[in-house]
Order: C-alpha cells, then structure tokens, then sequence
C-alpha cells in the first residue's frame, strides 16, 4: 500500500530564542528592505541599520541574478551574553533575546553589533516563490554562519521517529544558543500550500 503514498519529507530545524528578521535583496544582491518580524506581521524597518552589512554569504551562487527574501533569525552565542550583559547592561538583562533587543534599537550597526550578532538564515524565496532547503544550501549556511541545519527534509519512517525526536531535543539542548526546541515542517513548497 505504501508505494501508492506519496512520500513528503519533513525538515527538522532549531527554533532560535532571538528575533525574526526578513531582507529582502534585488536582482544585484543589494539589501532593499529588513523587516522586523512583530506581533502581527511585520515589526519595525531595520534597513538603515543593516545598509552597510555585507550579506553576500547568504546568497548560494544559484539564486544570484534573482530577487531574494531571506527570513533570518537574529540571535546572540550563549557564551557571549554574560560578556555582553556585564559590560554594557550591568548585569540586568534576563536572556540573550534582551540583549539583541537592545542591540537592535541601536542606531547605527558597529562592531559591537557584528561581535555579538549572528543572522541565521531560515527560510529563503526566489522571485516570489519559497524555496526547500536543498543540501547545497545548507552547506553554504553551515560554512558561513557556524551553525547548522538539523536534518534537512529527512524522509523518516515511524519506527526511527523516536530517535529522531530524541537527537533533536540533545541537539537543541546544546547548540549554543537560546533555543525553544525543533520545528519540524513539510519540505516542498506544494506541500505547505495544499
């Protein structure tokens, strides 16, 4: 019977603790607009501040050429926090998320931004239309941003579920950075619309 299902993958993927940030590029690879992600749907427009940050190393040579959005997560390294919260914020910031709140109110972006900043891209559309994770993809991410997808669109039959289930919850646990857990979505775009 199972050869008559289709099979759609699902990917496994770190839910980060920072704050949704979604850039959109043109045709040139020049940053156009980076919204903030707020409580209805967009937040506050960070274009300025991110005006002279050098993205190239989201864009996979594949897309160049093409309008891009990248829905990117802005979080801070666990290990860098205390650092940061004991010598700018006296020690009264709660979590890494108020410290790149903070940051982000910031006027201009400086080196202390790119110390303390990591941009992780999530989710990518070409010419208007969303993108899968491809594994070429996730390489270039892997090498530029120092963190990793979690199984990108792995096929998965119910008897090895559990174990991915319980290597997603050590992964999450030792990342690195604030994390809720694991999204776990359907890969191919057809999918998520039907």
């Amino acid at each position: 019977l199972h050869r008559y299902i289709p099979m759609y993958k699902l990917g496994f993927w770190a839910k980060f603790d920072g704050i949704s940030i979604i850039l959109s590029f043109n045709e040139d690879g020049k940053l156009v607009k980076a919204i903030t992600r707020g409580d209805e749907e967009l937040g506050v427009d960070k274009t300025g501040f991110f005006a002279n940050v050098d993205f190239t190393y989201m864009i996979p040579d594949k897309f160049k050429g093409k309008k891009i959005g990248i829905k990117t997560e802005c979080i801070m390294p666990n290990d860098l926090f205390d650092e940061y919260n004991n010598k700018y914020a006296g020690g009264k910031l709660v979590n890494a998320r108020t410290a790149i709140t903070s940051l982000l109110n910031s006027e201009t972006f400086t080196e202390i931004h790119r110390k303390y900043i990591n941009l992780i891209p999530l989710m990518y559309s070409v010419d208007g239309k969303q993108v899968p994770p491809l594994p070429e993809l996730v390489k270039t991410v892997t090498r530029a941003a120092g963190v990793f997808y979690l199984w990108p669109g792995i096929a998965f039959e119910k008897d090895t579920l559990i174990d991915i289930i319980k290597a997603s919850k050590k992964y999450a646990d030792n990342i690195g950075y604030d994390c809720d857990g694991i999204v776990v979505r359907w890969v191919e775009p057809e999918v998520i619309e039907t």
